[in-house]
């Protein structure tokens, strides 16, 4: 990169579009002696990976945990050389999901020394936009806002940047609504009316398809589809989510 030929990057640049973890891993792909070919899609990969270790470890990062991140430190005692503490951690990341617990708080230790942060929230590493009851809005007019408002929760930048995001949003009579994996969803209406309303068609549904009534149970699908909603039967009944 050179600054004269303008394809310089800051990092602060950087973290204003993506969260830190995502830099972070990013950087320590490149040993510290060389130089670090930074690309998009580089980023967009460093994301997905990202995505996919969180959700292995969202309900275990925080657990009290009782091992030590020897694995990474070994890997780092050979010249700092953190390309291989990150291969370290992708063999962890393997065993973390094929096994228990134990597995999952080693692999856990080990992020947590090399500085990720934000592997409960799988939310932060996601790209595009979830909506519930949008319907025909242009979801991927929101995409640039929901990458920002993702890099500002994970930079714990103020909330006052966080509500300069959401202005437009709100302009339009949307809003966006955040849980604690992460998670945004772009909203029309009031989220508790609505959360109430898609319970209603899902058991609806239920009843449609106790009855044989396979066209209504078709149609309440369909519907609620329309709203943004994924149905997951399964043996135990009926779940749904908000399509990502």
């Amino acid at each position: 990169m050179s600054k004269s030929e303008g394809n310089f990057v800051t990092i602060r640049d950087l973290l204003d579009k993506w969260p830190g973890d995502i830099v972070r891993l990013q950087m320590l792909t490149t040993h510290y002696r060389q130089p670090i070919d930074w690309t998009e899609i580089g980023t967009h990969r460093c994301r997905a990976e990202l995505e996919e270790w969180s959700e292995s470890l969202y309900t275990y990062f925080n657990f009290k945990n009782p091992y030590a991140p020897d694995a990474v430190v070994s890997a780092l005692a050979d010249d700092l050389n953190t390309p291989n503490a990150i291969s370290v951690l992708r063999d962890l990341h393997s065993k973390a999901k094929r096994g228990g617990m134990n597995a999952k708080l080693i692999f856990a230790a080990n992020c947590r020394f090399l500085g990720f942060r934000n592997l409960d929230k799988p939310g932060l590493f996601r790209s595009g936009v979830s909506a519930l009851n949008v319907g025909g809005f242009r979801l991927l007019d929101y995409d640039d806002t929901f990458q920002k408002l993702r890099a500002a929760r994970a930079n714990n930048a103020p909330q006052t940047v966080i509500d300069e995001l959401l202005e437009p949003v709100r302009a339009a009579n949307l809003d966006v609504t955040e849980a604690k994996s992460g998670d945004f969803t772009l909203v029309r209406g009031d989220q508790s009316e609505l959360r109430v309303k898609v319970e209603q068609l899902v058991e609806a549904r239920r009843m449609a398809r106790e009855a044989r009534n396979f066209a209504e149970s078709d149609r309440i699908r369909d519907e609620l589809a329309k709203m943004g909603v994924v149905l997951k039967d399964t043996k135990d009944g009926t779940t749904w989510e908000i399509a990502r």
